[in-house]
């Protein structure tokens, strides 16, 4: 399992249980089984949150408000391009790193249009086999995905494909394509119909998600222009309908975590001077079972990661910020997995996502009867599935403690008193009161055919017969009971006045 112990997970254990001398804690309850990375090209964090202050992100503001997050974290020290960035993320490597560590792919065309470069691949480029994210859940036989909205993606499916990747030495042999299903389309809509659909048939355990939009937007009309800001409005319509897809997908939800980042912001039409604040702060959210709601990642990390302000903080400083490239050991953490092999960053899997106090809290609907499924399912934390007829049960998991939460179902109300009722004397007090079970009381009382014997009065609200007969006799009488939902039942009765 995962080598990264963060402070929610130590808490709990210490707890919960005493370990063994020497063992590792396992994971926590509610640990996703799934993780989707998804990098706004372009996306650069002064943009995306005048956007969401403005009302016009809800789905990048629902990483805030049910996620970890900061606005403030880094790309590349060195360089701030889209393609050298993604490499970055995938291999955990910066692009030159310290000390020979870098991946050292620093170009930003596609190899794929040099006739000249047929055997094109992050490893080549480097002299040694650099592994990734791809390497680790392949080699590990879980399901690994690519889809990407520029064609300067092929890179990494040309790096990890049957004749550049690695052999698999981790277990079975899962051979050497290290990407399971690689996509590639400019048309950022039909790559999210596509993702969505695999995923409902048969998800990966990761995936990367790659949106163009800003920064072809940025590019063409500028950053911060009325067609970028246009472009990220966009992008949050895909964000809604990954997050429509893991929460109303049984198999999905309650067990996937969504990674957002950036590879650059940028400023004018450009984003590659590295120095220029504007270019190299960006977003890394985190939503699903493990990150803690509404949470600041550098609060929650205060020993490991160092806000950074407005500098650019080297590889070389002790203190370093929260970096897009960290996605890779992140995922990897989240999945159980060890970081990637010859990584820098997050390789030691220290990044928490929540508190040790961070709890999950269910939501209105828990402990009551319904009529339909819950809906108000948590207050704080993701949800499970929910599903049938009732009665029904779920969870609430909020950085990875999980509360349990559960209604009944909502019966429709029924008259339990037995009919004929208690006889009555003429002109002497009487009170009996009727009962019901099922529905949702309060209950409001009728006559709805027949008359009670004369000088007898049903009261509405208590259900109480009551008064002095007149006459003597015997009454046939219908009484009908409504619930505050408007369900009703009759029951037929007789009383004889003596």
């Amino acid at each position: 399992m995962s080598t990264r112990t963060s402070l929610t997970r130590a808490f709990i254990s210490l707890l919960c249980s005493t370990l063994l001398s020497g063992g590792v804690p396992p994971a926590a309850a509610g640990e996703a089984q799934y993780v989707i990375e998804i990098s706004v090209d372009g996306g650069g964090s002064s943009y995306i949150q005048s956007l969401i202050d403005l009302g016009d992100l809800p789905n990048f503001k629902r990483f805030q408000t049910q996620g970890a997050w900061t606005n403030n974290a880094r790309n590349d020290y060195d360089v701030t391009v889209t393609l050298p960035n993604h490499v970055t993320m995938v291999t955990g490597r910066g692009v030159k790193g310290v000390a020979g560590t870098g991946h050292m792919w620093t170009s930003n065309t596609d190899p794929s249009a040099d006739p000249a470069a047929l055997t094109y691949s992050i490893q080549n480029n480097k002299g040694a086999y650099v592994s990734s994210v791809f390497d680790v859940v392949h080699d590990n036989g879980l399901r690994s995905a690519l889809y990407a909205t520029k064609s300067k993606f092929s890179l990494f499916d040309h790096s990890y494909n049957n004749g550049n990747g690695a052999p698999d030495n981790t277990g079975p042999d899962n051979g050497p394509n290290k990407i399971d299903v690689y996509v590639n389309s400019a048309d950022s809509s039909s790559v999210t119909d596509s993702f969505v659909a695999a995923m409902k048939s048969t998800p990966f355990n990761y995936a990367l998600l790659h949106y163009t939009d800003g920064d072809t937007a940025g590019h063409a009309s500028g950053w911060g222009s009325a067609a970028y800001n246009n472009a990220l409005v966009a992008v949050d319509g895909y964000l809604g309908r990954i997050f429509e897809l893991v929460t109303s997908t049984p198999a999905l939800q309650g067990k996937t975590d969504i990674i957002l980042t950036a590879d650059h912001g940028g400023k004018g039409t450009d984003h590659s001077l590295n120095s220029e604040p504007l270019n190299y702060t960006i977003p890394l959210y985190v939503w699903g079972p493990d990150a803690e709601a509404g949470a600041d990642l550098y609060g929650l990390n205060p020993s490991v990661r160092a806000d950074p302000g407005s500098s650019r903080p080297p590889y070389t400083d002790t203190a370093q910020p929260i970096r897009n490239g960290e996605m890779a050991n992140l995922a990897l953490d989240i999945l159980g997995l060890s970081g990637v092999p010859g990584s820098t960053l997050d390789q030691t899997q220290d990044l928490a996502l929540a508190s040790p106090f961070a709890n999950g809290e269910c939501g209105s609907d828990n402990g009551k009867a319904l009529p339909a499924a819950p809906v108000n399912l948590c207050n704080a934390g993701v949800a499970s599935a929910v599903s049938g007829a009732g009665p029904w049960n779920w969870s609430c998991t909020n950085g990875g403690v999980k509360v349990a939460c559960s209604a009944t179902v909502l019966t429709t109300p029924a008259i339990t008193t037995a009919s004929p009722l208690p006889p009555a004397t003429r002109k002497t007090a009487y009170a009996v009161a009727l009962s019901a079970t099922g529905g949702l009381p309060p209950y409001t009382w009728a006559i709805s055919s027949g008359k009670l014997p004369p000088g007898l009065s049903l009261n509405g609200t208590t259900g109480v017969i009551s008064g002095k007969a007149s006459k003597t006799g015997t009454a046939g009488f219908t009484v009908k009971v409504t619930d505050t939902t408007g369900a009703m039942a009759t029951r037929a009765f007789s009383l004889t006045v003596r």
